[in-house]
């Protein structure tokens, strides 16, 4: 069990939605359970969409908020109009979108700053201040399902230590 994002800080990443609205995450979340997917390539999409469903589900038991970063180099700021209108386009749904935040800056930083070996999708459960307490690397399985449900759950009844179900890869 990848132990090292344990209580780590979210990056400070500024953002804005898809509805126009900025953030500053962490800052922005609302919590207290905020499912985060920061996905870095277009290609990470189905996973991104796979994680929306699960944390649908397991809203049904404890609250939980979901938030979709791309995360892209600060080179194609410029491009960011016809980036973010074509992710705008393509999607249809309001609450989605406005979910949907942006995050045009240094991307070998931000995979630092989450313990990552490379840009690939990562989702992290946000609660306290902006601090990573679960995580889960790449598409869902039944046992992030799972572990994430416990997590939420033991969230919401205000347990703040570690779990065991705390960090999966």
């Amino acid at each position: 069990m990848d132990s090292t994002a344990m209580h780590r800080p979210f990056p400070h990443l500024v953002t804005r939605s898809l509805s126009g609205t900025p953030h500053v995450l962490p800052d922005a979340l609302p919590g207290p359970c905020d499912l985060v997917v920061c996905a870095f390539r277009r290609h990470h999409q189905s996973d991104v969409d796979a994680w929306r469903a699960v944390a649908s589900s397991v809203a049904l038991a404890s609250p939980v908020g979901f938030w979709e970063v791309p995360v892209l180099g600060r080179g194609w700021t410029p491009m960011r109009g016809w980036i973010d209108g074509g992710m705008t386009t393509a999607i249809a749904d309001p609450t989605i979108r406005a979910h949907t935040v942006t995050a045009y800056t240094n991307v070998a930083a931000v995979c630092r700053q989450l313990d990552l070996d490379g840009p690939r999708a990562v989702v992290a459960l946000l609660v306290r201040e902006g601090q990573i307490v679960w995580r889960a690397l790449g598409p869902p399985t039944e046992a992030h399902h799972s572990s994430l449900a416990v997590a939420c759950a033991n969230l919401h009844e205000g347990m703040s230590g570690r779990t065991d179900e705390g960090v999966t890869d």
